[in-house]
């Protein structure tokens, strides 16, 4: 029996050694990645060696959201990062499952659009031969442009949403409306009082949502912009003598101040890496609180007329276009979980 256990000795020290290296190289590490819904970004990652010399042994890509497994050294620490970018995981030993989130920390986006704008007021005319008063509105076509740039996801909040600054003006097609035509023609004469607006600027700050519907990244929007709106109020005189005429004309130029809330919902067209195009559609309401009045005085040859225009509380708007962006660099971090274990 001795002689026996003396010649196996060598054939199974032969096969240790053999299995010894296999098992050194075949412990398997599952690696998953995960990222809120939204934009999806084709991001490579490497696996390094966390000793000294640190060294890449894996880099591979993955689009967004997926998983892949890598045979690693047993016994060895190893590592996580985006390539060209931050650490993911610092630290963690082959055969550990790992997971890491793909964010992106910023964005920039330049957004074309066309829409409708609705807003009311309410203008007086007077003077020694005549006064009136009326009502009128500005209904009217807009092109719009919209410069946005968006920060990262905020993990603390439900729904993780991702707070942006945007600023932008719109454009009135037909922008004028006359309020108030008061008087006759003959010895006296016709007051009228016109007001126009040719462009609504905003700026403002907001969050938008991620929604995963029907297979397809969405984002809901709200918002809570400063709208000032420049008015031009023109008051006119237009006296009639037998056949003669003549027209006076005054006019002031008036910043009304308000507060508007907005919401959207963008859906993505084309993408292509960190580039991507969305389709939008939006509705704003606009409010302007406090006394929004303006006054302008008018002399002529038979006297002076007084006009007083004042804007109505609330202004509407809706649209529809195309957001143009850059989606920004991925970055990412490990989950909690993950990061206990690599403390481990």
């Amino acid at each position: 029996m001795r002689r026996r256990d003396a010649r196996l000795l060598p054939l199974s020290s032969a096969v240790l050694l053999l299995l010894l290296p296999a098992a050194a190289r075949g412990i398997s590490s599952s690696f998953e990645a995960t990222a809120p819904p939204g934009p999806v970004y084709e991001t490579t990652l490497e696996i390094f060696h966390a000793g000294e010399p640190e060294r890449v042994v894996e880099r591979r890509t993955v689009t967004g959201r997926g998983g892949f497994t890598v045979d690693l050294e047993a016994g060895k620490d190893f590592g996580v990062r985006v390539a060209g970018g931050p650490v993911l995981v610092p630290r963690f030993r082959a055969g550990d499952p790992v997971k890491v989130a793909l964010v992106p920390p910023v964005g920039l986006s330049l957004a074309v659009g066309a829409g409708g704008f609705g807003q009311w007021g309410d203008a007086t005319a007077s003077s020694s031969f005549t006064s009136g008063s009326g009502e009128g509105e500005f209904a009217s076509a807009d092109f719009s442009l919209d410069g946005e740039l968006m920060f990262g996801p905020c993990g603390c909040f439900p729904g993780s949403p991702r707070p942006f600054l945007h600023a932008g003006s719109r454009f009135l097609v037909d922008s004028k409306s006359d309020f108030v035509e008061a008087g006759q023609f003959g010895m006296t004469g016709l007051l009228e009082l016109e007001a126009e607006s040719r462009a609504n600027l905003y700026a403002g700050l907001g969050a938008a949502f991620p929604v995963a519907w029907r297979g397809r990244d969405l984002l809901l929007k709200g918002s809570l912009n400063y709208v000032p709106e420049l008015v031009t109020i023109r008051g006119v005189i237009n006296e009639q003598a037998f056949i003669s005429s003549a027209f006076f004309r005054e006019q002031k130029r008036e910043v009304f101040h308000g507060v508007g809330i907005e919401l959207a919902g963008e859906a993505p067209l084309f993408r292509y890496g960190a580039v991507g195009v969305n389709a939008y559609a939006s509705a704003a309401v606009n409010f302007y609180p406090g006394d929004q009045a303006e006054s302008v005085r008018v002399s002529g040859v038979g006297g002076n007329a007084d006009f007083r225009f004042e804007k109505d509380l609330v202004s509407a708007r809706g649209g529809v276009g195309l957001r143009f962006g850059w989606l920004g660099p991925v970055c990412g971090a490990c989950d909690r979980e993950e990061r206990a274990a690599s403390a481990r």
